[in-house]
């Protein structure tokens, strides 16, 4: 619910703060994902500290969304409006590059604190690399498309907040966040099981 949240909180407000809410998008995000994270890594390892889970999650959510709107956006203001179409051609393997970087820094500042506690952590910031962006991208294109083809004219705002704009961010942060919990999930799994082979071994 947190990523849903938090792509709705993006598009209402998005262009009238140029970006900026993905700030206070990735507080919530980080927010309520890191709790819930941190009661988990809690009663897995009690004797760790896990107090500056939450605020680390919320750092790297927070960090990463403003790099990937800096990058997203800075080419659009640098342009003529003329080389924009090129651009536009070229978007979505951009944006999926933008939200690997995303999911990079996002991950590693959860690394920071379970490199003491998992071995081979350093594939929980490919899980959630990966996670970011092929979930984001997936739900980028299903949502475009879904808005593009299916949406009635008469519900579409433009720039301004509509129920088809509402539907979009919905189906786009669903697939997106549904994909990210798969892959970190299954990235869980398997380095939790490491650890354990170690400790057995």
């Amino acid at each position: 619910m947190a990523g849903i949240l938090g792509s709705l909180i993006i598009l209402v407000l998005f262009p009238l703060s140029w970006g900026s809410v993905s700030i206070l998008a990735g507080v919530i995000w980080g927010i309520t994902i890191g709790n819930n994270q941190r009661r988990f890594w809690q009663s897995y390892f009690p004797s760790g500290d896990w107090s500056k889970w939450a605020w680390f999650t919320t750092i790297g959510v927070t960090l990463g969304s403003l790099i990937f709107i800096a990058l997203y956006v800075l080419p659009l203001l640098l342009m003529e409006y003329e080389d924009r179409l090129p651009y536009r051609t070229f978007l979505i393997p951009y944006i999926a590059l933008l939200l690997l970087v995303g999911g990079v820094i996002f991950g590693a500042s959860q690394w920071l604190l379970i490199r003491k506690y998992v071995r081979k952590a350093g594939w929980w910031v490919l899980a959630y690399a990966l996670g970011c962006s092929i979930g984001g991208t997936i739900g980028s294109i299903i949502a475009t498309s879904v808005y593009e083809n299916l949406i009635p004219r008469n519900w579409k705002a433009g720039m301004l907040l509509g129920p088809a704009e509402g539907f979009y961010a919905f189906l786009a942060g669903t697939i997106a966040t549904s994909v990210l919990s798969l892959t970190t999930g299954l990235a869980l799994f398997w380095l939790l099981r490491q650890s354990n082979r170690h400790v057995m071994e």
